[in-house]
């Protein structure tokens, strides 16, 4: 007996659970088929700015090639600017570094 009582307990406790997992179904965003209009790129001011725009320039267009979308580097001034534009989706992809 304790152990029906043990598992409906645990059902119980996992019904939120299966609730907040993610749909598989077909209408997800990932699949609907909708087109990226552009990506965007950035990094953290580490180095000479003119450098980083010719390093991450042919990340962009590699990008590009690869994804089939305009991809454009944008510079950014510092780390908490590079932090603030991923964080509001001004940024698609940031190096921070490493």
């Amino acid at each position: 007996m304790n152990k029906k009582i043990l598992l409906g307990f645990i059902l119980v406790l996992l019904l939120p659970v299966t609730a907040c997992a993610p749909s598989s179904d077909s209408t997800s965003s990932s699949g609907n088929g909708a087109k990226v209009q552009s990506f965007t790129t950035g990094a953290i001011p580490d180095q000479d700015p003119e450098k980083l725009q010719r390093l991450y320039g042919k990340l962009a267009a590699y990008l590009e090639a690869e994804l089939k979308v305009p991809v454009e580097y944008k510079p950014v001034i510092d780390y908490a600017a590079a932090v603030t534009a991923f964080r509001v989706g001004d940024l698609d992809l940031v190096w921070f570094g490493g």
